[in-house]
């Protein structure tokens, strides 16, 4: 896959830093700068969907319903028998003949779980849902990673901000229709580190991102020129924890998520402490070169308390939630290591819910283990 030379200049400017070359971030050794393993084959992202359900479609076995709405799991005499879902207005039922798995991720699988009756009682009773199964532990523990987005001018087109301009996106087309690379095989973030915030921590707790652009996700605003680039950051063992509530019994209500980023001091300071890492890098000679100007956050902003606050007000949700069914064998745990739902039958869950605690890093792969783990279990148990 295709690595844009400001890639491999901020990769530069990290051991320039002082943080070593690493070659696999998942080698055992985590720590370092280096180039991310992504999911891709052929110089196009290669999601769970292409690899794995795309194979399958002709197989007598597998039937895909899109545009459909899971409402409630039913179950009868403490065992899961099916789904109930709704289509174009209409209800149907799906009854299972071995088991129910449910892969609806971190905020959907609680808020069915609790639909369904699976959760804490009190709760449940109040919306008027028959309880099932007392798991107090449903929508607890929610985990997810915060991130803060440095964005600087450049000095020249350096960035993939200039394929925005009409003859180079058709440079870029034209490459990869003929050569299937060049800078449309590229997943943008190709370059990243593995570092340490908090320096009381055996293993490093903040993430860095490369983004060779700015402007070019949701919400992160361009800069003056349009030549930008932008380094993420997060820290990747929070401990703060939110929870994932309904608010009503209605399947049409989306539920209450409360993240409470922060809520713990701990994950502010980490995240100070990668944010001025982060501009420490940016200030090296492997990167000046190409910088005109710090644009995110102002140039005037370096003490630690103005960065600190600065992460405060703009931190924003990395988008990997985990840990609201986690996996466990105590009272507070919702499935089993088997993945198997606590005092329900026939009921398994096999997404980023069960993890007990979020990975240090990002979870598309280990989401994707879970689902293979899950299909031993289910083959096991045939």
């Amino acid at each position: 896959d295709y690595i844009h030379p400001l890639t491999r200049a901020w990769l530069q400017a990290c051991q320039q830093a002082g943080l070593p070359y690493n070659p696999d971030f998942n080698s055992g050794s985590q720590a370092g700068c280096g180039l991310y393993q992504i999911t891709s084959k052929s110089g196009r992202r290669s999601s769970a969907a292409t690899a794995f359900i795309k194979p399958a479609r002709k197989r007598p076995n597998l039937d895909v319903r899109t545009g459909a709405t899971v409402t409630r799991i039913l179950i009868e005499k403490g065992r899961a028998v099916g789904v109930e879902y709704l289509s174009l207005g209409r209800r149907f039922v799906v009854r299972a003949e071995r088991e129910v798995i449910v892969s609806a991720g971190a905020i959907a699988t609680p808020k069915l779980l609790m639909l369904s009756g699976i959760g804490p009682a009190d709760a449940l009773a109040g919306h008027g849902v028959n309880v099932i199964a007392d798991l107090p532990g449903v929508g607890q523990d929610l985990q997810d990673h915060i991130e803060i987005s440095l964005i600087y001018q450049l000095n020249g087109p350096h960035s993939y901000d200039k394929y925005k301009k009409l003859h180079w996106k058709a440079a870029a087309g034209l490459n990869y229709l003929l050569f299937g690379g060049g800078p449309a095989s590229s997943n943008l973030i190709e370059g990243g580190a593995f570092w340490w915030g908090n320096k009381d921590e055996a293993l490093p707790d903040v993430q860095f991102f490369m983004v060779v652009g700015a402007g070019i996700e949701e919400g992160v605003e361009a800069v003056p020129g349009g030549n930008g680039c932008t380094v993420n950051l997060g820290q990747i063992r929070p401990r703060s924890r939110g929870e994932v509530t309904l608010v009503s019994a209605n399947p049409a209500d989306n539920p209450r998520v409360a993240p409470r980023y922060f809520s713990d001091h701990a994950d502010l300071e980490a995240v100070t402490d990668g944010t001025m890492a982060a501009l420490d890098i940016m200030e090296k000679p492997a990167m000046t070169r190409y910088v005109s100007a710090r644009h995110v956050p102002l140039a005037a902003m370096k003490s630690r308390d103005q960065i600190r606050q600065f992460c405060l007000q703009t931190a924003h949700a990395a988008l990997h939630p985990a840990g609201t069914c986690r996996m466990g064998q105590d009272e507070g745990a919702v499935v089993d290591p088997r993945l198997r739902v606590r005092g329900v039958d026939r009921l398994r869950i096999a997404d980023a819910s069960i993890m007990p605690t979020l990975i240090s890093g990002n979870p598309n792969a280990v989401c994707i283990m879970i689902g293979e783990r899950a299909a031993d279990f289910i083959k096991a148990a045939a």
